[in-house]
């Protein structure tokens, strides 16, 4: 049985999460709104939703344990994760092995004003990076809609790329504001 994760996968990554159901025994969902997990599970059974915030590493810690023991080794991650739970990631990295995670990132990583950030997984991970940019359309400039970014990364997926860019993120003046 193959397990993956998907965090964040409500919400923009909704069809992300729906994408990898169909193509692996089961999903693990981590996400805070109950209500969006359960509408998920209704769509797909594949889904096994977990409603809890990743930015207590404790819960997430003894979650993904649970997880691990009930459906197996998690195979691949996506994650989309704030800023907000800086520790999330290497919790999730920290339980995984031989096993490919990819990291979402919003554009602000890709600032060339600023030195990116550097992930050291653990457990002989395979870490793949993706950043969401933004479009440009007749001179102007707007954030990507959520099937852009679903899009995006399950290219990415398929394509097994180390780094993606989702749209893009030059030139930087004319990011959205």
């Amino acid at each position: 049985m193959t397990h993956v994760l998907c965090v964040g996968g409500t919400g923009m990554l909704e069809e992300v999460s729906l994408w990898l159901s169909q193509h692996y025994d089961v999903v693990s969902v981590i996400a805070r709104n109950t209500s969006r997990l359960s509408t998920l599970k209704r769509k797909n059974s594949h889904i096994n939703p977990l409603a809890l915030d990743y930015a207590d590493t404790e819960v997430l810690s003894q979650a993904l344990k649970r997880l691990i023991k009930e459906h197996g080794p998690i195979v691949l991650s996506v994650c989309w994760i704030h800023s907000t739970a800086p520790e999330a990631l290497h919790t999730i990295s920290s339980l995984l092995n031989d096993s490919v995670l990819y990291h979402i990132l919003g554009s602000a990583s890709a600032d060339p004003s600023k030195t990116g950030e550097v992930i050291t997984p653990d457990n002989n991970i395979s870490y793949r990076r993706v950043v969401l940019g933004f479009t440009i359309e007749n001179h102007n400039s707007r954030w990507l809609t959520h099937p852009e970014i679903s899009q995006g990364i399950i290219e990415a997926l398929q394509q097994e790329s180390h780094y993606t860019i989702v749209g893009t993120v030059r030139p930087w003046r004319m990011r959205p504001q």
